[in-house]
């Protein structure tokens, strides 16, 4: 009951058309203030809509990634400017479908590498799903039913050259996770992972990798949450702190979660965004944080007039919560996106039920530029399964 795929079909993810159920009901909903700082602009499929950057006294430099502030200059036209981000890499992108997972450069035309396939190379068959990596790409973990295994899925780690897997076994033992886990960059020596042998029904727990397949125990991270479940950890670009869903319900949709915040140390506890914090409150769930250079993304609920006062449309998008404090802004243009994933240049990757051309409601896999006024898809008319992505450069 507590493993946690997430997987969402277009018609949940369209279907806010129910007033029973798990929604409330429809009949005395009020429509929120529409929140001024992203006006809808149309989306365009290519990255030469960008606003313009101006310099800054940290030209040729690279910000702090964990959130950098937001500046404005009046003369600027297209409307406001950020600092300047690290050189575009192209960058990578981590997801599942199905029973296998992939990574694929987060750059238009990319032909994604099937991860799966080269794990077939050790000599194990099983089903693989929830792939991410470190912010530098030099590891990625999967939860995989292969390498001795069994039946449940275990945590695996590998390195990006494919040279080699390990199981993680914190102090030497085996775990099944509870969702999707996170990885330090450089030696890959922190692990952050969700399981259910904690304090609450799913904790978060780091452990450290001493060497090859060896790892400390396992400390616990979310000791002071006052949240039953807590799971799908995101590692901020500086590597202190953890952002991840915590909520009173094991699928976050059901309602009631919020986005949280700890230390890789297990200290400084605190909620980050909750549904109470935008437009209108009875959207009651927040999921998927990811700190990117600008501030911290997550989906929730976007309520729309359907024409009908009886039947309100409350599809999902991006939100971005800015570092330097101020409203929650709405990016309406991605109407019906899901899964944000911060990319280490200021772009993210998501799930776009609703880009152009994509009438079947797929969940395309497609990057957003820095000021989220444009975007492509890198998996037109492919269904990506919705269970978290991986963002690296």
């Amino acid at each position: 009951m507590r493993s946690l795929p997430f997987a969402r079909s277009a018609s949940a993810l369209l279907g806010g058309l129910a007033c029973a159920g798990l929604y409330v009901a429809c009949t005395d909903y009020l429509e929120p203030p529409r929140l001024e700082p992203t006006p809808p602009v149309l989306a365009v499929i290519d990255e030469d809509a960008e606003s313009p950057r101006l310099g800054s006294p940290e030209a040729g430099g690279e910000p702090a990634r964990d959130g950098g502030r937001l500046v404005t200059d009046a003369s600027v036209e297209a409307g406001p400017t950020y600092p300047v981000p690290p050189p575009l890499t192209g960058g990578h992108v981590y997801y599942t479908r199905e029973t296998h997972v992939y990574r694929i450069d987060a750059t238009p035309g990319a032909v994604p590498v099937n991860v799966s396939e080269r794990l077939d190379a050790f000599g194990e068959a099983g089903d693989d799903q929830r792939l991410t990596a470190s912010l530098d790409g030099r590891w990625m973990l999967v939860d995989s039913a292969r390498f001795g295994c069994g039946t449940t899925a275990c945590l695996v780690l590998v390195p990006n050259d494919f040279s080699h897997v390990e199981v993680v076994r914190p102090g030497g033992r085996v775990f099944t996770p509870e969702g999707v886990s996170a990885i330090s960059s450089g030696a890959g020596d922190l692990i952050v992972y969700p399981a259910s042998n904690g304090p609450h029904l799913v904790d978060l727990f780091a452990t450290r990798r001493r060497g090859t397949g060896v790892y400390s125990d396992p400390v616990l991270l979310t000791g002071a949450s006052t949240y039953p479940y807590n799971n799908m950890p995101a590692i901020t670009f500086n590597g202190t702190k953890v952002s991840f869903d915590c909520g009173q319900n094991p699928f976050p949709e059901t309602g009631n979660n919020d986005a949280c915040e700890v230390n890789v140390d297990g200290t400084g506890f605190r909620r980050l965004v909750s549904a109470t914090t935008l437009p209108n409150p009875r959207q009651t769930h927040v999921q998927n944080p990811h700190w990117g250079l600008d501030g911290l993304l997550f989906e929730a609920a976007w309520p729309v007039d359907s024409g009908d006062p009886e039947i309100v449309l409350r599809p999902e998008i991006i939100w971005r919560l800015p570092s330097d404090g101020g409203l929650p802004v709405p990016h309406q243009v991605f109407d019906n996106s899901v899964s944000p994933c911060a990319l280490p240049d200021g772009r993210y990757a998501f799930l776009w039920l609703a880009g152009p051309g994509n009438v079947r409601g797929d969940h395309e896999l497609s990057i957003a530029n820095r000021e989220a006024t444009s975007a492509f898809v890198l998996t037109p008319r492919v269904e990506i399964t919705d269970v978290g992505l991986g963002c690296s450069d």
